[in-house]
């Protein structure tokens, strides 16, 4: 059945509230220790953490980079839960960008913060039955042009994958946002997004048009595809280059109602007794969440 399927995206939804609700302590610990001044050395927090929660994984390492970057070895996390005849791929990039000055960006909302949410889906789905094979695929070399989701693919059939959920750009608040322009094929995962949504009381907001993350490269091999993001937080202009990357902070600048609380659309349609559909955005949201960068 679909939604036992995708009983994936369901954890995702409860995992990111579920840490609000942990000591602030410990949020900021599992968090901050992302702050490093390399990606080899947020890969070595992931394996950290991983461990630390009894969760199995397997580094799997590619030749990567890009002509700016050079040549560069990359490395990515992968961890597989359960069994069956298909896959459900969830994935989320680790790696942080680099900085106009050289330095790295702090890279906790883009993208610890999926990894945090990752982390705890793992938790909560280790030991369930399912219909199909999870497979968790944290990305390296996104930030270079979604390097990591590209080498995973090419060394795996395709044919086994039933849908991909991708994460990034997580923060604060229960407003999950997402993108339709994943192609034809990935009309049933958005309707299982949507209905989670309804059935959690998470508030939903669309976007006909997403800017590129790791979904791409899912979408653009025929694989059904999903991407959502978690609100944003209202971050001052200082802070926001560091926590989010110059290339999303420069979209969320040009659109400061980008930031507000989205209204609770799914609630009021179940009210009215209609169904969700995830299409109708607060005023002033423009069509792409980081249009103006």
């Amino acid at each position: 059945m679909l939604f036992r399927s995708l009983v994936a995206v369901a954890a995702l939804f409860a995992a990111s509230p579920a840490l609000a609700h942990e000591p602030g302590a410990a949020i900021q610990t599992a968090a901050a220790a992302y702050v490093r001044p390399s990606n080899a050395e947020r890969l070595a927090v992931i394996v950290d953490q991983l461990t630390a929660a009894g969760l199995p994984h397997e580094i799997q390492t590619f030749e990567g980079g890009n002509q700016r970057s050079g040549p560069m070895a990359g490395s990515n996390v992968v961890v597989t839960l359960g069994d069956g005849p298909r896959d459900i791929v969830l994935t989320a990039h680790y790696d942080a960008v680099k900085l106009s000055d050289g330095s790295m960006s702090q890279g906790v909302v883009d993208n610890a913060g999926s990894v945090l949410a990752m982390i705890e889906a793992m938790k909560t789905l280790k030991g369930q039955a399912t219909d199909h094979r999870l497979i968790f695929v944290l990305t390296d070399q996104e930030e270079l042009g979604l390097i990591g989701a590209k080498a995973w693919l090419a060394a795996h059939d395709k044919s086994r994958i039933h849908a991909v959920i991708n994460a990034d750009v997580a923060a604060y608040g229960r407003t999950v946002m997402y993108g339709e322009n994943n192609g034809g094929q990935s009309g049933f995962v958005l309707g299982a997004l949507r209905a989670q949504c309804a059935e959690q009381a998470v508030d939903c907001v669309a976007f006909p048009i997403y800017p590129p993350s790791d979904d791409r490269v899912f979408s653009a091999a025929g694989v059904p595809t999903g991407r959502r993001l978690r609100r944003l937080p209202d971050l001052s202009a200082q802070r926001r280059p560091r926590l989010l990357g110059r290339r999303r902070a420069r979209g969320l600048a040009g659109n400061p109602g980008r930031r507000r609380g989205a209204p609770d659309v799914a609630g009021l349609q179940r009210r009215r007794g209609q169904r969700p559909e995830g299409r109708l955005r607060p005023a002033g949201l423009p069509a792409h969440p980081f249009q103006g960068r």
